[in-house]
């Protein structure tokens, strides 16, 4: 498989709102508002108590209809495998991640990824990667993240497509709540 790796990636949310949160509680940071410089510019970072919390972009999606097959055969999927009447979709909030809605945890447990298929689609749309998703269990949604493009073969939690499937869930999907649960 041909990677295109080393290949760095903008930012990582999770080391972000923990090192700002860690910054507040050791008394380092005295204000409640900050921001940082990533590749893909300025995020701003607000602190509630000991918690640190980053902007992301508002979403854009992009229909990626037309490239279903391949994503699916990509994954090892056929088309009966996903959500009913619910889009695979690319969404970018500062890094673009393809999010494919399986039915149920089973299907996302038993996803055979074609790495380089994977790597091939993620370099034609300029990926990070897929977020395969169900929402079928007691969360909001159950995820796994491939992104061989960037040497990630399987990732479970990763806040970049977490801020993506939000938006997802809460526009396309129309769970309208102030706050989503995620797991792996």
């Amino acid at each position: 498989m041909r990677l295109l790796y080393p290949k760095q990636i903008a930012h990582c949310g999770h080391a972000t709102v923990a090192t700002f949160s860690y910054l507040k509680q050791i008394g380092v940071l005295h204000n409640d508002s900050s921001s940082k410089e990533t590749i893909d510019g300025k995020r701003k970072i607000e602190i509630i108590g000991d918690l640190a919390f980053m902007e992301q972009l508002a979403p854009k999606y992009m229909d990626v209809s037309h490239k279903e097959s391949v994503i699916l055969k990509s994954l090892g999927l056929e088309k009966i495998d996903l959500m009913p009447n619910t889009p695979i979709q690319l969404v970018n909030t500062g890094n673009s991640f393809i999010l494919v809605p399986v039915k149920n945890y089973k299907i996302l447990k038993y996803i055979i990824p074609d790495f380089e298929l994977i790597n091939e689609i993620s370099e034609a749309f300029d990926l990070i990667g897929y977020y395969v998703f169900s929402t079928d269990i007691k969360y909001d949604a159950t995820s796994k993240m491939f992104g061989p493009r960037y040497g990630i073969l399987e990732e479970s939690g990763t806040g970049m497509a977490a801020g993506p499937l939000a938006c997802y869930l809460f526009d396309i999907l129309k769970v309208k709540k102030k706050k989503l649960t995620s797991t792996r």
